[in-house]
């Protein structure tokens, strides 16, 4: 796609008039960076021309974007060229065409706003000039600021620190993409790269801050030196010795978690029978005692009917033979045992109806598909949550387990939530556990080995706008430490973990 991105540049060019004199890609940053030469536009084409030139990539993606449309819209899921279409459409209509129109980086759409606005070298004129602003206008440096008429001023600064900002941003993202991966292999020494790649990429940047501090230093240090009394240095002593000793910087540690309802139940079918009645659905919710099927057993109701049929007979004998002086022990004790049966029989056909156990939300999908099934004794009905109250089941990777207690509080982010979830760990688990699957990121690269996890489990009451199954991230609120504290943990795990 970059190929033919760049050639749709090259191409448009040539149509102009211009030669393309070099084509192919350089590695910026470890990526291929695609390139096509077409400086000869601004010496043969006018601005529509260079803009055409410059639109020219992105018009091109978006035809192929269309064409890779169709073809996914046509074919069926599961084929190949299906899938490729897929990943053409990601690539041309998000992947190139949205990223080169960002006008913050020299990308297709800065060239684009700098010839409509008539400024062609926008972001090194509005950087110099944020410099030069910056050091003689807040530092009282000795500067040079470019003149820029006054309506255009407040347009350059707020361009220069856009710009600044996203480049730092990308830049600060290659350091944290380092650093997670390095992370899935040593979490202790994962700073290390990181740490060196920050400094590779901002290296420039970091030369240049520290020439700029020696200039600031060399500039006002007699001043600083005049206003700096005894007691005010004594005084910025104490707040330095504050700000390090005093346990002001609260201390978590992340980890995941999944949400699962606090009581759940299984209603299972106590007598064999056809469903003949379904009364709730997904969703529904239900009291305790509410009926929720009922189930038809032709032999248990013709025993029933029978047995009560023949105690009617044989009260009516009782009754006669003690009128008349008969047989009355034997018709009595006939009497019981057809009681007992009836009694027996009776329970056995209450079971027929199953009622809800307690309190909840039916969470079994297409009841009404069981209706005519003949279901036999034990098979599963339906299951019951209650959602009054989640549990949430939180996975700390071992590293982080040796500060964490019961009774630590936490806070739990959802994705439906703004606000975070407050609760306390009430219990920790006594041996590693392995991760939720839901909760299991797919690794990208081979021979990562993922660190171990135990479970800590919080309660949460009355929570809105959450339900079972839901997923997010926990901070284990560990305490609040002093700099000197955060300081010196680090380096006592990095001897104990990785040196000794």
């Amino acid at each position: 796609m970059a190929f033919f991105h760049e050639s749709f540049h090259g191409l448009t060019c040539k149509h102009f008039g211009g030669n393309v004199e070099k084509m192919g890609f350089s590695l910026m940053y470890f990526a291929p960076s695609f390139f096509c030469d077409v400086t000869q536009i601004w010496i043969y084409g006018g601005k529509w021309e260079r803009i055409a030139t410059v639109i020219a990539g992105i018009w091109g993606d978006l035809i192929v974007c269309f064409l890779g449309t169709a073809v996914w819209w046509a074919t069926a899921p599961g084929m190949f060229i299906h899938n490729l279409a897929y990943k053409i459409m990601m690539v041309t209509g998000i992947g190139v065409s949205l990223l080169n129109l960002n006008p913050l980086i020299k990308l297709d759409g800065y060239y684009i706003f700098c010839e409509l606005i008539g400024e062609p070298d926008l972001k090194e004129r509005t950087s110099a000039y944020l410099s030069g602003w910056t050091r003689k206008y807040l530092f009282g440096l000795p500067a040079e600021v470019e003149y820029v008429p006054r309506r255009r001023r407040p347009f350059y600064l707020i361009y220069a620190v856009l710009s600044a900002i996203y480049g730092y941003l990308l830049l600060t993202f290659l350091m944290g993409f380092t650093y997670n991966i390095m992370h899935s292999y040593s979490p202790a020494w994962a700073f290390v790269p990181a740490a060196l790649m920050g400094y590779w990429v901002f290296r420039a940047r970091i030369h240049s801050l520290g020439r700029f501090t020696g200039l600031l230093y060399l500039d006002k240090k007699e001043r600083v030196l005049n206003w700096l009394r005894p007691v005010r240095i004594v005084g910025f002593g104490g707040i330095a010795l504050l700000l390090l000793l005093v346990p002001i910087w609260p201390d978590f540690q992340d980890a995941t978690f999944i949400l699962e309802p606090a009581h759940q139940a299984s209603v299972r079918v106590a007598v064999r029978g056809r469903v003949s009645q379904v009364f709730v659905e997904e969703g529904q919710r239900v009291v305790a005692g509410q009926p929720l099927a009922n189930l038809g057993n032709l032999d248990l109701e013709s025993d029933l009917a029978r047995v009560r049929a023949d105690l009617r007979v044989a009260s009516a004998r009782a009754v006669q033979s003690q009128v008349r002086y008969g047989d009355f022990a034997t018709a009595e004790r006939e009497r019981q045992r057809l009681v007992q049966q009836e009694r027996s029989l009776s329970e056995e056909y209450a079971k027929l109806q199953l009622v809800s156990p307690m309190a909840g939300v039916v969470a079994t999908p297409r009841l009404h598909d069981l209706s005519g099934a003949y279901l036999d004794e034990g098979a599963p009905f339906l299951d019951l949550i209650d959602d009054s109250a989640l549990l949430a089941r939180i996975f700390i990777p071992e590293f982080a387990m040796h500060e964490v207690r019961v009774g630590t509080p936490v806070r739990m982010q959802v994705q439906s939530r703004m606000l975070p979830l407050s609760g306390a760990i009430n219990m920790i688990s006594a041996n590693w556990v392995p991760l939720d699957a839901s909760l299991r990121d797919k690794e990208q690269l081979s021979g990562i080995s993922t660190p171990r996890f135990y479970m800590a489990e919080a309660w949460l009451h009355s929570a809105a706008g959450v339900r079972p199954g839901m997923t997010g991230m926990a901070k284990i609120q560990l305490g609040r430490r002093s700099l000197a504290s955060l300081g010196f943990r680090f380096f006592r795990d990095l001897v104990t973990r990785r040196v000794w």
